[in-house]
Formats: structure tokens, C-alpha cells, sequence
């Protein structure tokens, strides 16, 4: 998560410095770091931890995925998909640099895992999706965190800028594949075969 968080951090210090979006200091602690308030930091831990718990339960205790082969179609199409709208809409910041990161992380996992990972994520994106639409509903309907609808498609759901299904499914996404890619070298270290 530290890793991921930390990526995330540079983006947002980095968007908030050129404009793509602000924050409104009346719902704010004032507390401010690298000029990011101090629950935008917080985000970047909290929800990734609750959505790689509920991955975890529905992939250990409910044993809920997709077929391999559902989320092989899924996965080149959608990340087509996402490398298409990126390309139309370069200039726009937000939507240009969100649908190209998340093409090129699904291509990785395709290519990488097989979707093996996707399978398990999407169900658990899927689940997760309705707890972050109120959540994001209510901070841009206060609006908390302010949108510069240049920088955007300006199509909303509700309150929430389409592009932040996406942004919040890289950050999801990456902060599992970062996990799953860790227990693997774990898990081959702890039974590698000892030399006789």
C-alpha cells in the first residue's frame, strides 16, 4: 500500500499543482502536507485497505470470480477501449493520463498473470463500486474536492466524475497486483526445496 500511496501521492500533489482538480479548505482539518490535506493522504490508505479486504474475503471465503475465459474477453477489449478513449481526449489530463495507466496495468496482468488476478478483482471491484459512488457522491456534492471540468470528460454519475470509476480501479488494482506479486515471492521463498 506504501508503494502504491506513494505513486498516488506524487499524481495528486502533481494534479492539484497544475489545476485538474482543488480541494475546499471549509470541509478541511487544515492540515496540509507537500500541499495535499492531510485526508487526501488518508484516502490513499483507507480505501485501498477496504477494498483488498473485501477482494481477500470473496477470493478466499466466498470463492467468487470470473471464468478465465470471461476475463480473457474482458481484458483486451477494455483496456482497447481505454487506450482509445485516453488517445481522444489527450489534453484533457485527468481523463488522458487515468484510461492510459489502467489500459497498461490490464495489459500487464494480462500478460503477466494471465488474468488470473483480474478475475479475482473484478467481482470485488464490482462490490466495491457502490460504497465508493456515496462516499465520492457526498465529497463532490459539497463539494470537498473540487473538479476542473477542462481537465475532464464532464460526464457525471450523480456528482462523481466518470473518470474516477478508473482512477479508483488503478488504485485498486495496482495495490493487488503489488500484494499479489509479493505473496508469490513469499510463497516461493518459504518452499523453495533446501539442497541436501
Amino acid at each position: 500500500m506504501f508503494i502504491t500511496a506513494s505513486f498516488f501521492i506524487l499524481w495528486d500533489v502533481w494534479f492539484t499543482e497544475m489545476g485538474v482538480w482543488s480541494f475546499n479548505a471549509k470541509y478541511l482539518l487544515g492540515i496540509n502536507i507537500l500541499n495535499l490535506p492531510l485526508e487526501e493522504w488518508m484516502f490513499f490508505f483507507t480505501i485501498p485497505y477496504a477494498c483488498v479486504f473485501i477482494y481477500e474475503c470473496l477470493k478466499c471465503w466466498f470463492s467468487i470470480k470470473m471464468s478465465l475465459r470471461s476475463a480473457r474477453f474482458f481484458s483486451i477489449p477494455f483496456a482497447s477501449m481505454l487506450m482509445l478513449i485516453s488517445a481522444l481526449n489527450y489534453e484533457k489530463m485527468y481523463t488522458g493520463i487515468t484510461f492510459f495507466l489502467l489500459a497498461l496495468l490490464v495489459l500487464i496482468q494480462f500478460i503477466l498473470f494471465k488474468t488470473e488476478i483480474l478475475r479475482n478483482f473484478l467481482p470485488a471491484y464490482l462490490i466495491a463500486i457502490g460504497p465508493f459512488f456515496l462516499v465520492n457522491g457526498v465529497l463532490t456534492s459539497n463539494p470537498v474536492v473540487i473538479y476542473n471540468d477542462l481537465e475532464n470528460l464532464a460526464f457525471r454519475l450523480w456528482t462523481v466524475p466518470f473518470e474516477d470509476i478508473f482512477y479508483g480501479m488503478l488504485l485498486i488494482l495496482m495495490n493487488i497486483t503489488l500484494m499479489e506479486l509479493f505473496r508469490q515471492r513469499i510463497f516461493a521463498k518459504s518452499f523453495k526445496p533446501k539442497p541436501a
